[in-house]
């Protein structure tokens, strides 16, 4: 099929198979640099294949062997990648690292029997045949000049390797992805790119339902139905993310055939996700990202979501029902006394505490001053307030899970999905600080949230980092190809009108709601490095979304310029002092003081 060179600013020699179908997902080899070593990746095709051995590649007679793979020289910055029909993957270095042993290889003056070789030049912009060692040929079009001549030995080691050495992670927020990531070529744009590929892990929100419009829309969504075209997950990919937390208020939008067709093509595209599953024993647990350096655990959970779209548990005499890892939170409004008692008079005028056999609800002598109205908790207090408390057998379960992951991976993530605020979207809600610093006692490396579609505050607790909100990643919610009646109904739209038309109503022609807060497109990366496994270093790179840009443009993350990056990191500087978090901006990027 062929394969892909270009130049994407690794400085890592590369090695792919080339087969008629190529999967990202498969088994990997990475090789770490030294004085007389090389680095470089070696990515099995599947269809037909080779097996990999401590002797080189060793063809696959059962799988009608005889495809062939090419090497780049080292200190060539080039982008190998694999062609499957009209997509196109990826396959940079850290993705090398795929459940792969650690082998040292280095060069050879002389000819080996298990090496392939050429002498050919691949001219710029020229298709070159290059023959190598057995009876097939490929065709390579490749934009450098690459002399090909690799002589590999490949000695084995003397011990494994353990998660001691440097592992870094890079974090995002919301993904709500209509659009291509791959075809746009600003300097900002891929230098943000190479800080994804360059990370051991990268993680996003993945906010949105992937299908071709099989399933039908729910009847209650997470605000507008998101839907994106298959294609979006080889994207993720594309740009670097490895894993992705699925559990948000737009899990169940298109019911669980939705749900269960993102599943596939998640899987398909080789990200590891996790938060939604068949049962709530399955959205509830941890999934693993297997790397050549250490092993990461995902938990994804929300606090926000449509009741119908949280997973549930079978008795084994019905099924269970499929959804996402919920966190139940119980919310009472808080009233003076004076409008308590007003409220309380209403309710009892309308019969609300009675049901329909004539039995008292919504009231407990044991629990004076509250009170249940029509499916809101009401108590009184000293000065009004919200106050939300979670659920106590959802907390128990998932700190369970995190401590069982944390015993079995080098590092464990804890992600969030959380509307809910303390009163202003930039600050998070009280319940959300107690159970991150839980997560963190119960295992966790790394809490990160988001839902709030803007930055909440940094704290490093107990010596690992929360992020309470990275807030958006990509947020292309405008440029969605459809949208259900439901959306336009509400607004009066008749089915004469749009997507467009949609927009301007919910959003009064940009004057209002998202497209009007600045805020909503301002956000990080955020980098936590690791050596021996201590939180060493945790750089927060701020991008840009496109604040008043054309729908057609914004949405999509580059690098911000100085002034605006200035502007985002001081933001983080304020949020982050109730929690004692120090962050200084060095060269255009925030390093939190550890």
């Amino acid at each position: 099929q062929g394969i892909e060179l270009g130049k994407n600013g690794y400085d890592r020699t590369t090695m792919a198979m080339v087969g008629d179908e190529c999967r990202r997902d498969t088994r990997n080899t990475r090789l770490d640099r030294k004085t007389s070593s090389i680095q470089f990746l070696l990515q099995q095709c599947r269809t037909p294949g080779f097996l990999v051995s401590h002797f080189g590649i060793l063809p696959d007679r059962s799988r009608n062997a005889g495809r062939l793979f090419i090497a780049t020289v080292d200190e060539i910055q080039d982008r190998v990648t694999c062609l499957r029909g009209n997509a196109l993957r990826n396959n940079d270095p850290k993705k090398s690292q795929r459940a792969a042993p650690n082998i040292s290889h280095a060069f050879s003056p002389s000819p080996s029997p298990f090496v392939i070789q050429s002498d050919t030049e691949v001219k710029s912009d020229k298709l070159t045949q290059v023959k190598f060692t057995g009876d097939r040929t490929m065709q390579i079009a490749a934009p450098l000049i690459i002399t090909l001549s690799l002589l590999v030995t490949l000695p084995a080691l003397g011990q494994h390797r353990s998660a001691d050495e440097s592992f870094t992670m890079a974090l995002t927020g919301d993904s709500i992805i209509n659009r291509k990531l791959s075809v746009y070529d600003e300097p900002e744009y891929l230098q943000m790119i190479k800080i994804l590929r360059g990370a051991d892990v990268a993680v996003t929100n993945l906010e949105t339902v992937l299908h071709d419009y099989e399933p039908y829309p729910m009847a209650e969504s997470g605000g507008t139905w998101m839907r994106s075209d298959p294609s979006t997950a080889d994207e993720l990919v594309w740009a670097g993310i490895d894993m992705v937390s699925r559990a948000n208020n737009h899990t169940g939008d298109y019911g669980v055939l939705g749900l269960q067709l993102t599943t596939r093509y998640v899987d398909q595209a080789g990200l590891v996700d996790a938060g939604v599953g068949n049962s709530l024993a399955e959205a509830r647990e941890a999934k693993f990202l297997e790397t050549s350096k250490a092993r990461i655990a995902l938990i994804s959970l929300s606090s926000s979501f449509a009741d119908h779209m949280r997973a549930g548990r079978s008795r084994d005499d019905v099924p269970a029902r499929p959804g996402l890892n919920p966190l139940r939170l119980k919310t009472t409004y808080v009233l003076p006394e004076e409008p308590y008692e007003d409220i309380r008079a209403v309710a009892d005028s309308l019969g609300a505490f009675t049901d329909l056999d004539g039995h008292p609800r919504g009231t407990d002598e044991e629990k004076p001053g509250q009170i249940d109205v029509l499916g809101r908790n009401f108590a009184i207090g000293d000065a009004p307030a919200i106050r939300r408390e979670p659920n106590k057998d959802d907390v128990a379960e998932i700190m369970a899970v995190i401590n069982n992951a944390s015993r079995l991976a080098d590092f464990t993530i804890v992600t969030i999905h959380a509307h809910q605020n303390g009163g202003r979207r930039e600050i998070p809600d009280d319940f959300l600080p107690l159970f991150a610093r839980a997560a963190i006692e119960s295992g966790a490396d790394v809490f990160f949230g988001h839902g709030p579609h803007i930055l909440q505050g940094i704290e490093i607790y107990q010596g690992k980092p929360i992020f309470y909100s990275l807030g958006n990643f990509v947020f292309q919610n405008e440029t969605l190809l459809r949208l259900p009646s439901a959306n336009y109904e509400r607004y009066g739209l008749d089915e004469r009108s749009h997507v467009a038309d949609f927009n301007d109503a919910r959003y009064e022609n940009d004057s209002t709601g998202f497209p009007a807060l600045q805020e909503n497109w301002e956000a990080v990366i955020a980098v936590p490095t690791f050596e021996n496994r201590e939180l060493t270093e945790v750089a927060l790179y701020p991008i840009d979304l496109g604040f008043r840009k054309p729908r057609s443009v914004r949405g999509r993350p580059i690098l911000a310029n100085d002034e605006l990056g200035e502007k985002i990191i001081s933001d983080l500087v304020r949020l982050s002092e109730p929690y004692g978090t120090v962050i200084e901006m060095r060269r255009g990027v925030g390093y939190v003081n550890l």
